[in-house]
Formats: C-alpha cells, structure tokens, sequence
C-alpha cells in the first residue's frame, strides 16, 4: 500500500520520473500515428478483475455508451452475455472511433477527456486495422515519460504483490524461480530408438516404466535455474525513499525499523507499519512464552506457571493477582429470580440454572464447561424469542420460570457495530442525528435550503460522490482482505466543499467527526442532549476514539464499549436482561475497573446482568456466581456449586473457588 500511495514511478528506458499528460500532449502522440489509420479510443474501467460488472455496464450502457471491448473482444453492451463473476475480467469502454487526418485535434481532445474522466485518467489507443504497424498505445493523466511516451495506469497495491497476476513476473508467475526441460537428463543417446535406448531407463522390457514416464513426463528432467524476480519489470521500477519495491525485504523486517524511521509518514500508513512491527516483536514474546508454560503432559496452560512467567518477562514487577482490588458493595433481594430448568444442548447435563433478578451474575468455569452453551445458546436465545419476538431457536431445555421480571434481553457482544467505514461511534450511539439536525439549523444552512439529510453519509448531495461519504476508496487485494485507502476528490473528508462551507461555531461536519469523543463532550458543552450520550462514551474509557472513527478500525472490546455507552444513554425501565460473553479480553487492568463501574451503574437501575467471565478481578465483585464444569466437554455440563463469592470460595473440588479464595 506504501508504494502504491507513495511511490514514484520511472521510465525503464529513460529513468527519468513519470509525469502527468496533459491532453494536448495526448494529441500529439496519437496525430503521429500513420495517417488515414482507424483508430479506437477506450476508457479502462475494469482492469483484471473478478466479478460479472452488471450493475456498472448497466449504468453506463444508460450514460449512452453503447460499445465495449470485454476481455478483447469488442461487443454491444446491451447484447452482451453475464460475466463469470469467478474469473477476472478487463473491460474497456469504446469512447470514440476516428481515422487518424490533421483535422481531427477538436474532436480527439474532447473524447479524450470523456475516457479520462471515465476511467479516473486512463485512456488506451486501439487499431482497428487488422494487421497494425504499431503497438497499442495507453496515455495517462498521472504516470508517463516526456521522452517516449512509456504510461503506467495508477498505481495500487495488488500492482506490488507477486501474488496477483497484475503485479507478478511474466516470467516465473511470481514464484520467483522457473522450471525448464533438461536434455541431457532425458535423452541418452538421440541417435537411438526408444527401444534400444534413447532415454536413460527405457529398453525393449520396460513396458511399466512406460508408464510411469506417461504420469511424471511433465516433472522429468526439470531442473531450478537463477531465482527470478517476482514482481514484474515495470512495477519493479517504482521506487520509495531511493529503493524499489524489489529491494525491500520484508522477512528481515527487524532491520528495516530505521528506514521506516526515516521515511516521511505517508496518509499515516508508515505508522501503521510500525504498530504492526511493535505488534509482531509482542506476539514473537507472547509465543515464546506460551511454548513455555503449555504443559507437554497433559496440553493445558496452568495459571500459576504462567504468572511466574510473566513476572520474569514484564519487568514492571507487579505480580499478575496482586492487582489493585476491584470491590462493588451491593444490598439485594434473591426471592426474585429467573429459572431455567433441564437444560440440555450439547453436553449439559439437564442443569437447572437460578439467577436472581437486579444483580451481577458471573457464570465461570474451564473451556469447554458448557457456559457458552447455557446463556448463549439455550438462556438468550429463549429469552429473545419470548421477550423481543426474535426468530432465534434455543437449544433443548425443559422449562423456564421468571421472564415477566424482564422486558427485554440485550446481548453486548464484541462484534463489530458496523463492516463499513459508513458506520461510526456517531452514528451507532444517534449523536449524529443530533448533529446533523444541529448543523441543519445554523443560518448559512437555512440560507442555503439545506435540511438535515444534506449532512447524512446516506444522502447523495452534501457527500463526495468519489467516495459515496466514506472518505475511503476500497482496493481489492485478492488474496489478502480488502484496504481502504483516503478517497483522492474529498480527501478524507467525506462531504463536497459546499457542504463543508456550512460552519458551526467556527467547525465544519467533517472537522467534528475528526474530534475525539473527550473534545466533543467539551466543544457540546451548551446542548444538553449531545453531552449526554458524549459522556456515556467518556465513562466507558472511549474519549479518546473519534466521532467519525470507522468501525472497521474499532477492536472487539471498543465495539463493546460503544454498546455499553449505548445502552447507559437509553433511558430504561429497569427491567433489563443484559448478557455479555467474556467483554473484558484484552483490557488493561484499570480498563476493567472503569468496565465494572459502567456495570455498576447498569445494576444500580434494578437491571440484570449476566456476564461469561475468566478474570478473577471481575468474578470476585459479582453478587451471584455459577461455576459449570467440574471439567470439559464429556466431563463437563454440570453446575459445580452456585452462591456467593464467599460461598464459592470454600467449595472443594471447584477450580474457580480455588483460586477466587486467595483473592478474596
């Protein structure tokens, strides 16, 4: 993505730097060509890529192009057959058909730049002679040499990864060596029969090595010559920072840390490269580590090996469970409460589980207990079926007692609160609807006629149409995930200059997605509403997100918080279930403090909370536990004991009380 972004593309012939055409240097190199020569313009608007381009060959056929050359082959578009969407396609529309005579600048310029504007500055020149004196010819608006015409189309990631067909070796697909036929292990003597000889391993009585020779021909006698390079020739000469994309070893990334160093940020990619580095030096820790504690015997991580192993790697020396103690005080009522009696899907043993109703219930115990199986899968889905009329099928269980204490079950998960950089802490928590109808009030917006839905990513108007409001343009990587990279029109900021030109209290829509949640909390000071769902985020530990961050940069313990945020800014009954599935991997200590004071709050309003939980900083501040085990799978599917912590504390044969006595 660094060299795509960031990369400056070289004559092979000259090397001297590639430049932009304009569209009178365009003209000059086509008026070259012979005289009286058909010639055909095309726009490049699919470039070897999976997917049948229905919709947008629709569309264009509506725009008034009636022709394209698909894979090659120039056909109407109205009449052309479905794409095979699993199979790369190249598809060029014919903009424009002349005959190349002096008189033709006027009419070549404007067609040229309709197939520019097409295909975002790209533009090929076809012969439709059949046998032309000359090679096709492509003219960029961005990459091309002033000395002989040599264009690149833009530039892209796949166009720098050897596993792509656009960007490998020719020469060895990318694999970066080449098979080749060796003779003279082959053939012995070419002056003889088969049958006497000609192949090493082959006589008259060799009918079984015949066929062997018929199953392995292809492999026999190959040989590796001199490794290859893998990317092609002409991407190999665009460089960064003085070296090409061939001269990064990327296997020796170690090394390479103080060339990233040095290396001007570029759209913040360099320093997501180096998190990435740090990350990685982390995991190499982590896996050593892991090696270390999994036991060879019987291939599980015990808890007090691993403690003394992190002592001897973190150098902060805190031992992991004397972290500063977590304690919630809390008066309630256990005559109210929900029971789920004969559960029995996967290896439940018919369990009947009670929890009472307004408190925190920690449900524990090793893998493969069965806890996922017992709230996930058997108590919310019948709970969200009876309660929020969802199509969700519990498994097997008996009956169940207590869900008129209930008026609704909420399941806080760490899935992402959207897939597409369109979805944002704004927009999920409804501050943005605030916004936009602030924005919407403001008197340059009502001067102008523009209503709330001018500032909306949903709306065409007020959003760059480049980018449909995304502020990123998406880059098929085949086969790696997708990457967005900043659109090229709006540059990040979503919206058209017009609507960026509508101003509250000195800040544009695109300015107040950018600040963080801790900013925006301060600059809504005056609008009650808007301060208030801002301050459920600042209570979460989210100030430091931004309102506009895109969900897809969001880690699953964000996601969650956000949802909790949410939920704190509804005003509800009390009469909540809440569920949530292990919300505190991967928080830092003082995260889970400020987590269960969010919980806190939640249980101060009489709801319920039922949490699947293996950290002992969150178990020993509940108000009801059930332990599940005693061990996993075919062993597991009981309930071990049930209480307090206390209770459970001094339950023998419990592996949570075990280690929750020593904390408590």
């Amino acid at each position: 993505m660094l060299f795509a972004r960031a990369g400056i593309p070289k004559c092979p012939k000259h090397q001297i730097n590639l430049e932009a055409q304009t569209i009178s240097q365009m003209v000059d190199g086509i008026v070259k060509l012979p005289t009286g020569e058909k010639i055909m313009l095309l726009s490049p608007i699919v470039q070897n890529r999976k997917g049948n381009h229905a919709k947008l060959l629709e569309e264009l056929n509506h725009q008034g192009f009636l022709k394209a050359r698909v894979d090659g082959v120039v056909v109407y578009i109205d009449e052309m057959e479905v794409l095979n969407g699993k199979v790369n396609h190249t598809i060029e529309i014919i903009i424009d058909r002349l005959k190349i005579r002096e008189d033709m600048t006027s009419r070549l310029s404007e067609s040229l730049e309709t197939a520019l504007n097409l295909s975002a500055g790209l533009v090929r020149v076809a012969s439709m002679e059949d046998e032309p004196s000359w090679q096709e010819k492509v003219f960029s608006a961005k990459f091309s040499c002033v000395e002989c015409g040599y264009s690149l189309s833009e530039l892209e990631p796949r166009l720098f990864s050897f596993n792509n067909p656009v960007g490998a070796c020719q020469t060895c697909d990318g694999l970066g060596v080449k098979d080749t036929f060796d003779e003279q292990k082959v053939v012995a003597n070419p002056s003889m029969s088969l049958a006497d000889g000609a192949v090493y391993g082959w006589g008259r009585s060799n009918a079984y090595f015949y066929q062997m020779l018929i199953l392995v021909g292809k492999y026999y006698g190959f040989s590796i010559e001199t490794p290859y390079e893998q990317l092609s020739e002409k991407h190999k000469k665009i460089v960064l920072y003085g070296g090409g994309a061939d001269d990064m070893d990327f296997s020796k990334i170690k090394g390479r840390k103080g060339w990233f160093n040095k290396a001007k940020p570029f759209e913040g990619i360099i320093p997501r490269m180096m998190r990435r580095y740090e990350d990685s030096e982390i995991r190499s820790v982590r896996e050593e580590l892991s090696s270390y504690v999994v036991s060879k015997d019987c291939g599980q991580c015990h808890g007090d090996r691993l403690n003394e192993s992190a002592r001897n790697v973190f150098i902060d020396g805190q031992n992991l469970s004397s972290i500063t103690k977590l304690s919630i005080a809390y008066i309630y009522d256990f005559f109210k409460g929900l029971k789920l009696e004969g559960a029995k899907g996967n290896n439940l043993n018919k369990v009947d589980l009670s929890i009472p109703v307004g408190v925190l219930t920690c449900v524990t115990g090793v893998s493969g207990s069965g806890k996922s199986t017992l709230i996930n899968d058997t108590l919310y889905a019948l709970a969200a079926r009876e309660l929020n009329r969802a199509q969700t099928m519990p498994a097997e269980y008996e009956s169940v007692k207590g869900l008129d204490y209930f008026d609704k079950i909420v399941n806080i998960d760490q899935s992402p609160i959207g897939r597409t950089p369109r979805s944002n802490p704004a927009t999920y928590t409804g501050v943005f609807s605030l916004v936009r109808d602030l924005f919407s009030q403001t008197l340059e917006a009502r001067t102008r006629g523009y209503k709330a839905g001018r500032f909306s990513f949903n709306v065409k108007g007020g959003r760059c149409e480049a980018c449909k409001d995304d502020g990123l343009i998406k880059v098929e990587m085949h086969f790696l995930p997708d990457v967005y990279v900043s659109c090229d029109v709006c540059k990040g900021q979503r919206y058209n200059q017009q609507t960026l030109e509508v101003l509250y209290k000195g800040k544009s829509i695109a300015q107040v997605l950018d600040m963080t949640v801790k900013q925006a909390c301060e600059f809504f000071q005056p609008m009650p509403k808007i301060k208030q769902k801002l301050q459920t985020l600042m209570d979460v530990g989210l100030s430091y997100i931004t309102l506009g961050q895109n969900a897809t940069t969001l880690s699953g313990g964000e996601a969650q918080r956000i949802k909790l945020a949410k939920e704190l800014s509804k005003m509800d009954t009390g009469q909540t279930l809440y569920i949530l599935d292990e919300p505190t991997t991967g928080l830092h200590f003082h995260d889970i403090k400020l987590f269960l004071s969010v919980i806190n709050r939640l249980r101060e309003r009489n709801n319920t909370i039922v949490i699947i939980e293996h950290n002992l900083d969150v178990i020993k501040t509940a108000d009801w536990i059930v332990d599940l085990g005693p061990e996993g799978g075919n062993k597991g599917g009981q309930i071990v004991t049930f209480g307090t912590p206390e209770e459970v504390a001094q339950v023998k044969g419990s592996y949570t009380g075990e280690y929750l006595k020593a904390y408590l």
